[in-house]
């Protein structure tokens, strides 16, 4: 017999509020996440328990892939009524050089809605960069510092330039 390992972990947290005057639990929610053996974020769903149905009802739903080197290159959302999807790309230094918003048209089809491109700066790495708190986690994902961002919106059939953010360093002696 082999022992073999699960390729995740799954966790659950349910929360619910006493109410004392009618000696009952009311307005339970259910947290539930599944991990990669490596730890990342694979699946999370939010529930909501009805008392009428008497059913979970699912108002949150996140999964992500990942990449060989363990770079998030999808992250799918549904909420209530709305379902999207971000798709990542990376350069050879696992820079986060773009992120594609998806959403899907009244038929269903995925189509591209906003766009990121991301610069990095080759000569300084994102680790040196004394305030990266100031920079942000999610844009400055990767070996070098950010340079720049562009962010584009789909509008009237074309993207179009909405945000520009540059970045500049100096050495601290």
């Amino acid at each position: 017999m082999q022992k073999t390992q699960p390729e995740f972990r799954r966790f659950t947290n349910l929360r619910c509020r006493w109410n004392a005057a009618k000696s009952e639990w009311r307005g339970c929610h259910k947290n539930m996440r599944e991990e990669t053996e490596q730890g990342r974020l694979k699946y999370a769903v939010s529930s909501l328990w009805h008392e009428e149905s008497q059913r979970w009802e699912v108002v949150f739903e996140n999964e992500l892939s990942y990449d060989a080197r363990g770079k998030v290159i999808k992250n799918s959302e549904t909420s209530e009524d709305e379902r999207r999807e971000y798709v990542y790309g990376y350069d050879e230094a696992g820079n986060n050089i773009s992120i594609t918003l998806r959403e899907p048209d009244e038929s269903g089809k995925w189509h591209e809605t906003q766009r990121t491109q991301n610069v990095f700066e080759r000569g300084i790495l994102a680790h040196d960069v004394l305030d990266r708190g100031f920079i942000g986690d999610y844009i400055a994902a990767g070996k070098n510092a950010i340079k720049s961002s562009k962010q584009y919106f789909l509008k009237d059939g074309e993207f179009k330039l909405n945000e520009t953010r540059e970045w500049f360093y100096g050495k601290c002696e």
